[in-house]
């Protein structure tokens, strides 16, 4: 049995460095050909409300990379929030982003992710998340949750859908 899953382990490994050589060339390579400039890649693998959190640092470190192209990876159903954060021009869902920041990060202006206490074994919070996802880097990112702004498109596409089902689209409060 160690000989099977020493060769089922091995074969998992090719699977995510083949998958991150995709990524490279469907995503940095491209981006490098048309900008002249290579990527910074902001990632946080969580929950929502960690991915919004993440914020306030991402656009301390846009700072530091004036003029560059920001990716921003996370869950496939998150992708529209560093956007409308004003955090990233492209959004992915990659879960193995991390091989990529590691084997190809010359071929990245930065890499950034975004682990919280929660992420390491055994490591209770000690403190706020907006200000430490900053502190990780080198900026300070404040400790106030950021301020999403709907665009109209978000807002009319909101209202279509409570139309459709028979209700108003008087003052929402959305609970996640």
């Amino acid at each position: 049995m160690d000989q099977i899953d020493s060769v089922n382990n091995l074969c998992v490994l090719i699977k995510r460095h083949i998958n991150a050589v995709f990524y490279v060339f469907k995503h940095i390579i491209p981006l490098i050909l048309r900008t002249k400039k290579k990527p910074i890649i902001f990632s946080k693998w969580s929950g929502i409300g960690d991915i919004i959190c993440t914020f306030p640092a991402a656009l301390e470190l846009r700072k530091k990379h004036r003029g560059a192209y920001f990716i921003y990876n996370c869950f496939s159903g998150f992708t529209a929030l560093p956007k409308l954060g004003g955090v990233a021009e492209k959004t992915t869902s990659f879960q193995g982003v991390g091989l990529v920041g590691y084997w190809y990060r010359f071929l990245l202006g930065g890499f950034y992710n975004f682990a919280s206490d929660e992420d390491r074994e055994g490591v209770v919070n000690g403190g706020v998340y907006i200000r430490d996802f900053g502190l990780a880097y080198g900026v300070d990112a404040g400790e106030e949750h950021p301020e999403l702004v709907p665009t109209e498109e978000a807002k009319n596409r909101v209202s279509d859908l409570l139309k459709s089902r028979g209700q108003d689209s008087s003052p929402l409060i959305v609970i996640h």
